[in-house]
């Protein structure tokens, strides 16, 4: 290898298989981790000083026990983190340290090429430097191929120990730092979280009502630890566990799960944050992509519409699915006339002019078309709340179209509500009862660009104004 880090000659090039071990126990090696092992021509151990010695013994046990051939193995001291140094700067110059020591050691043990292996704790994917590394590497004009043999991780021997599912049934998972719980608090939208790489007590930090832990230290190992329970009550056991351990050995690797309950009678609050995203993003779209929307969303869309509430449980809406190419056509001529009707009874010619530019609809553009009615005689609901305010019927298809809405927000499919239309010119166009009301003509499908700002607002046609300005009292 020359000088400036490049192997000698112009064909040589670097195999490296990062292999992962697991958490620590031999027996949780894969029948690939072997075979890439005895595979390899030198297989390279991190040495992080004496305080960890016990992981470079597990290490050299492994190999021992794994290796059948030649291979050779060879320690090498890891540069430690700047712990004084700001979080993200420490870490670049800690990963350009560990990969200049990575280079030495290929120049000194491959420098004509070949298969190295480095074998990595739980899995190469999760929460590990090494695939990073290993890029700088290539960055920096080595020719080298990576191939990663996956491994047990230590989130899956954690669930595995306390014999729990890593999430709720049909539930997200977060997957953070110590750092940055710490330094956040708990992630809005989710209510498990799995917590890695935390220098001791970031729970220490939140509200433990309604908390779950299950901690895990030195999993797969034979000193392994395990900790359950309400955070209230065993949190502090759990810094005072740590804190010992981590003196006894010099080192400590842990890691747990926090599992927020739901409080009875109160709406989940995992739902707040996201509902709030859905309402945010939900926009009136006009530009649309061609991607077509699945029949399955649709129906997704229907049923949830479906679940809006409605006066005395009337369930007066009733729903037509454009189809028919003409038919569609017909409805854009249509809006179209009297888009410019409306821009031509516009007495400021500014206005016009601003009015003009807009696009009004997606009726040629958008996948799929539906105009939505209110039954105004529905043999559901018995009359029940609409003697006096029949408008209430109106009022729950409403309610209905703003559930598909939100809806299709949450599984970013687009829609616009086009109103610059004659009702019982549509109404007659779509051959539908005579007792039936047009509410809206909609426009369905993938926003060719998502927003959270309206598009008038966006175009400068008109602003949010405050809600305070909204509300009156008496």
């Amino acid at each position: 290898m020359s000088g400036n880090g490049k192997l000698r000659g112009a064909d040589i090039v670097i195999d490296l298989h990062l292999i992962g071990i697991g958490t620590g126990d031999p027996a949780q090696l894969t029948d690939a981790a072997r075979t890439a092992m005895n595979a390899a021509d030198l297989i390279l151990l991190p040495r992080k000083g004496e305080r960890a010695s016990d992981l470079m013994a597990l290490r050299r046990a492994i190999c021992a026990a794994v290796l059948t051939g030649p291979t050779r193995v060879v320690a090498f001291d890891l540069p430690e983190r700047d712990a004084a140094a700001p979080y993200h700067a420490a870490v670049e110059a800690w990963h350009d340290g560990i990969a200049a020591a990575w280079r030495t050691q290929i120049s000194t043990h491959l420098p004509d090429g070949g298969r190295l292996a480095l074998l990595v704790w739980g899995d190469p994917s999760l929460y590990d430097s090494t695939l990073r590394i290993a890029e700088r590497l290539r960055a920096g004009g080595m020719d080298m191929r990576v191939r990663v043999v996956p491994g047990i991780t230590a989130l899956q021997a954690l669930t595995a120990a306390h014999a729990i599912p890593l999430n709720d049934l049909a539930a997200p998972v977060l997957i953070t730092t110590g750092r940055r719980l710490r330094d956040g608090g708990w992630p809005a939208g989710v209510d498990t979280l799995a917590v890695m790489l935390d220098g001791g007590g970031a729970f220490e930090t939140l509200d433990t009502e309604g908390i779950e832990i299950w901690w895990g230290a030195y999993l797969g190992m034979a000193q392994q630890t395990l900790i359950a329970g309400p955070l209230r009550a065993v949190g502090q056991e759990i810094v005072l566990r740590r804190a010992a351990l981590r003196r006894e050995h010099g080192w400590i690797m842990d890691i747990y799960l926090l599992r927020r309950s739901l409080v009875q009678n109160e709406a989940p609050r995992r739902f707040e944050t996201g509902l709030t995203d859905v309402l945010q993003w939900r926009r009136d779209v006009r530009h649309f992509r061609a991607e077509p929307v699945a029949e399955a969303d649709m129906q997704h869309l229907l049923h949830s519409a479906a679940l809006a509430p409605s006066v005395g449980n009337a369930q007066p809406w009733r729903f037509v699915r454009v189809r028919s190419p003409d038919l569609r056509e017909a409805l854009a001529d249509h809006v179209d006339t009297c888009s410019a009707a409306a821009a031509a009874s516009l007495a400021d010619e500014d206005i016009r002019q601003r009015y003009r530019r807009l696009k009004l609809h997606g009726l040629r553009e958008a996948p799929e078309i539906m105009a939505v009615f209110s039954d105004e005689a529905p043999s559901a609901g018995k009359r029940l709340g609409i003697a006096t305010m029949p408008e209430a019927l109106r009022y729950s298809t409403v309610m209905a179209i703003h559930t598909m809405w939100l809806a299709a927000a949450a599984r970013g499919i687009g829609l616009g509500w086009v109103s610059i239309l004659d009702p019982s010119v549509v109404t007659a166009m779509l051959d539908v009862p005579g007792d039936w009301t047009l509410i809206g003509l909609l426009c369905i499908g993938y926003p060719a660009e998502p927003a959270t700002v309206p598009e008038l607002e966006r175009r400068g046609w008109q602003a949010r104004e405050p809600i305070a300005d909204r509300v009156i009292e008496r």
